[in-house]
């Protein structure tokens, strides 16, 4: 960034792509890359089938990454996902209770869905298919989380569809409006259905909204605004007690090499699939 000339901590800057190939074992919240990247679950022969592919290097994929900013600085950098509201809140319980392993994520999601807290917030995002120089879209209420991702929300058409969606300059805004503790409960054993069962996600419900977008912002309104609580993120699965209760993530296209492989190309033209 130095010898290029670049500011890190301004938004609108455009970090060029790098030739330097990474490699990722899966490791805790390193799952995630690990699977995109070789396709391999972090099990014994996951971490060696990994170990493989960055020793042979004989290919890689590039990938988009997320610079996430607040309060002027930049704050980190993300590969797959950022969480606002309950999403915050749950990687918040479950640091505090790290002494439980594994089953502390169990009881953070329990006790916050119990909880029921809502978050007074405003959204800006810049839509995906705006022009250079493009209007910023804003939106105002209340909400139970924010989940940004890197990748495609619903990828129906399988893999090849999902990977395309890694490299083509967007992210997928999912907002979960107030709703009841039931809904909500129902909403997650729909999500966690989903997974277990390697079936999409359909999101037909009224208090759920989803966003293509280049960029978005997040910040807390409302009395309550300036409370920590309401400056709580997690990025890629890392608790963040940010400086102020709002914050910006921009997409770097195609700036970081893993190696791994794809299916097909992606787009040239950045078009969602």
């Amino acid at each position: 960034m130095l010898e290029a000339n670049l500011d890190e901590n301004d938004p609108e800057c455009r970090v060029p792509p790098s030739n330097l190939r990474l490699g990722a074992i899966g490791a805790g919240t390193g799952n995630g890359v690990a699977v995109i990247s070789t396709g391999v679950l972090n099990t014994d022969n996951g971490v060696t089938s990994n170990a493989i592919y960055i020793s042979l290097g004989v290919s890689s994929l590039s990938m988009d990454t997320n610079h996430i900013f607040c309060n002027k600085k930049l704050v980190c950098r993300q590969l797959l996902m950022s969480g606002y509201g309950f999403y915050g809140d749950v990687f918040y319980d479950s640091e505090q209770a790290r002494w439980a392993g594994t089953k502390r994520y169990i009881y953070a999601v329990l006790k916050n869905l119990i909880r029921h807290r809502t978050h007074e917030t405003e959204i800006s995002y810049l839509p995906h298919d705006s022009p250079e120089g493009g209007d910023w879209v804003t939106i105002q209420g209340r909400y139970k989380g924010i989940l940004q991702f890197n990748f495609i929300f619903n990828p129906g058409n399988g893999r090849e569809e999902f990977e395309s969606s890694l490299q083509n300059g967007f992210m997928y805004i999912y907002c979960l409006k107030e709703c009841s503790r039931w809904q909500h409960l129902l909403r997650w054993k729909r999500w966690i259905d989903s997974i277990r069962f390697k079936q999409g996600y359909t999101l037909h419900e009224p208090y759920e909204d989803l966003y293509i977008a280049k960029a978005f912002r997040i910040k807390a309104i409302g009395p309550d605004a300036s409370l920590p609580i309401n400056s709580r993120a997690s990025f890629d699965g890392e608790f963040h007690q940010l400086e102020k209760s709002e914050f910006e993530v921009r997409v770097q296209r195609r700036s970081v090499k893993l190696f791994g492989v794809l299916h097909k190309d992606p787009p040239k033209d950045g078009t969602p699939v």
